[in-house]
């Protein structure tokens, strides 16, 4: 994996060298999703039909009366990796499962996402959106179409142990507001509007190049230090 650390200059009793910041890589854990199934009724022509989560929400997640929350699990081809504090990233957030959802205005036809992917482009940060992206990577006709862009979150933890964003809102992509739009599903273009939440709780491991790299450093310094006090 390639590393996307931060380079740093330390000295220790004169020695100087140049180090990494530790990257860590998300290795498991689950996205929650709670979707105003009222609003993307109403002004999408969207009807949850069903959804096949694979993992548990979590505690105290979920937009309440006219939301309809799941969650999916983070899957082992993730690729996703940061520094401490999320000061740098790279990859994207792999799930399984899915969604469906029954298109109006008779609602006599049926859609169905998933596989979701997370991922990251920074031309995308315009308004309230943050950047990350959710993708719709089931096989199908509507394979690789970007259905959400995430609000900037209301917290962040991104550690050696875990990496957990939440308080971010769900926002229709360009993309979707388009397709809605385009097809008469939706009465105007609904780019933008919050239709949902969502919160990553991710369980990560330090990248293992990076940390035997760290302990290399730490053992010269110390080596370095004890010859020269028994000089």
């Amino acid at each position: 994996m390639k590393n996307i650390l931060c380079l740093s200059a330390i000295s220790v009793f004169g020695l100087t060298a140049t180090v990494t910041a530790q990257t860590n890589i998300v290795v498991g854990g689950g996205t929650s999703v709670s979707l105003n199934t009222d609003l993307l009724e109403s002004a999408a022509n969207l009807r949850l039909s069903g959804a096949t989560p694979t993992a548990t929400p979590a505690a105290d997640f979920g937009g309440g009366d006219g939301f309809a929350t799941v969650a999916y699990n983070i899957e082992p081809t993730t690729t996703f990796s940061y520094t401490d504090g999320l000061a740098s990233f790279s990859g994207a957030i792999t799930h399984s499962g899915t969604v469906s959802f029954e298109l109006g205005p008779d609602f006599t036809s049926e859609v169905t996402f998933g596989d979701f992917t997370i991922g990251f482009d920074g031309a995308r940060a315009v308004g309230d959106a943050s950047g990350f992206f959710v993708q719709n990577t089931l096989s199908g006709d509507f394979d690789g179409l970007i259905l959400f862009d995430v609000s900037t979150p209301g917290s962040v933890i991104a550690d050696s142990t875990q990496l957990q964003i939440a308080g971010s809102d769900l926002l229709v992509s360009p993309e979707l507001g388009g397709f809605l739009f385009d097809n008469d599903f939706s009465s105007s273009n609904l780019t933008g509007a919050a239709v949902g939440l969502a919160q990553v709780d991710a369980t990560a491991i330090p990248e293992p190049s990076t940390y035997a790299l760290i302990i290399a450093v730490g053992a010269l310094a110390i080596a370095i230090v004890r010859r020269r006090r028994a000089v």
